[in-house]
């Protein structure tokens, strides 16, 4: 039987091995194949940018959901459950932890009407370039640009969605929270809605790759929490360096409440500087 076991265990290691495999060509071949194809065909029928910008998202947002489908079907995850989505229902800005590889795809697959911001070398990026231009997701190396632009996705009434991180969260804790989100709050009085993202056992975390999965299937659970209020004493702070840093320390200190984690112990805390 320890034999019979351990074969079976190679078995089914090799086959989620190949089911990993088979989800991220789809999505690295699936954002090439609407670049070419599917985006042109878009642009040459849809002639109002607003609709097909819309239209475009909401597409998107069904190709991840059927993404995340896909991972249970090849048994990468086991479930993949969401939970307070009536908080969404209007624009908000949308901040969350980020434990792993695919946040954005299952946060994209509750959110129809959503972008984010994105690092501005994917603007450029072979697979990805063309669907993060069409989308007019935010790159966030616009400078002062970068604010306009969110206010100007607020109005036309979508969602935007921060990993005020910046980055993959730590095994051993949360980084450090830049400002972008708290800019982006006070600039555009946009109602902030805090996500705990949960995966167990943890899986394409900092520093895995996309082969690196857990010896069991994955639960993975996308949590939307009620809008943080921002008190008077920040709002109303006349000096806007110190309002952004308090602001900054707010949006934190409500991860770590919902994510049971801290920033690790061996980062400094720009936000608390």
């Amino acid at each position: 039987m320890g034999a019979l076991k351990k074969v079976w265990f190679w078995l089914r290691s090799i086959l989620r091995w190949a089911g990993s495999s088979l989800c991220f060509q789809t999505y690295f071949y699936g954002a090439l194949l609407l670049t070419l194809t599917v985006i042109p065909v878009m642009r040459l029928t849809i002639r109002n940018p607003l609709t097909l910008r819309r239209r475009l998202l909401a597409l998107l947002s069904l190709g991840f959901r059927a993404f995340m489908q896909l991972m249970v079907t090849v048994r990468m995850l086991d479930r993949f459950k969401t939970q307070g989505k009536e908080w969404h229902d209007k624009p908000c800005l949308v901040i969350a932890n980020h434990p792993t590889l695919i946040d954005i795809v299952a946060l994209f697959a509750c959110l129809p009407r959503a972008g984010c911001m994105v690092k501005g070398s994917l603007l450029r990026h072979f697979f990805f370039g063309g669907v993060i231009r069409a989308a007019g997701y935010i790159p966030n190396d616009s400078g002062p640009e970068m604010l306009q632009l969110a206010r100007k996705h607020f109005e036309e009434g979508f969602s935007l969605v921060v990993f005020p991180e910046g980055s993959r969260t730590l095994r051993e804790g949360l980084r450090p929270f830049q400002r972008g989100a708290a800019r982006i709050a006070l600039e555009c009085g946009i109602p902030v809605v805090p996500v705990h993202i949960v995966t167990n056992p943890g899986f394409l975390r900092t520093g895995d790759r996309w082969y690196h999965i857990p010896d069991h299937p994955a639960e993975f659970r996308v949590v939307f929490h009620e809008p943080i209020e921002i008190p008077p004493e920040i709002r109303d702070d006349p000096v806007p360096s110190r309002q952004v840093r308090r602001l900054t320390e707010l949006f934190q200190r409500r991860i770590e409440e919902i994510s049971g984690q801290h920033v690790a112990p061996t980062l400094t805390n720009p936000a608390r500087a």
